[in-house]
C-alpha cells in the first residue's frame, strides 16, 4: 500500500506542477499589464481593466489552492 500511495502522490505533484506553470505564466501576465498598459489608459478603461486583471488573479490563486490541496489528499502521510 505505502508503494502506491507514494506513487499516486508522485503522479499527483507532477501534475499540480504541470497545472502551475500556465497559472504562473498567467500572473505574471497580469502583473505586467498592471505595470505597462494601465498607465496608458483612461481612468475609465483602467478601472475596467483593473477589475477584470482582479478577477484573474483571484482565480489564479483559487486554482493554486486547489492544486496543492490535491497534493496534500494523495500524500503518504496524510
Amino acid at each position: 500500500m505505502a508503494v502506491r500511495d507514494k506513487a499516486l502522490h508522485e503522479a499527483a505533484r507532477k501534475k499540480v506542477h504541470e497545472l502551475r506553470q500556465p497559472l504562473n505564466v498567467i500572473g505574471l501576465a497580469s502583473g505586467m499589464i498592471r505595470l505597462r498598459i494601465l498607465p496608458l489608459l483612461d481612468p475609465a478603461a483602467a478601472a475596467y481593466l483593473i477589475a477584470k486583471l482582479d478577477h484573474i488573479d483571484e482565480e489564479v490563486s483559487r486554482a493554486d489552492v486547489l492544486a496543492e490541496q490535491l497534493v496534500q489528499s494523495v500524500s503518504p502521510e496524510a
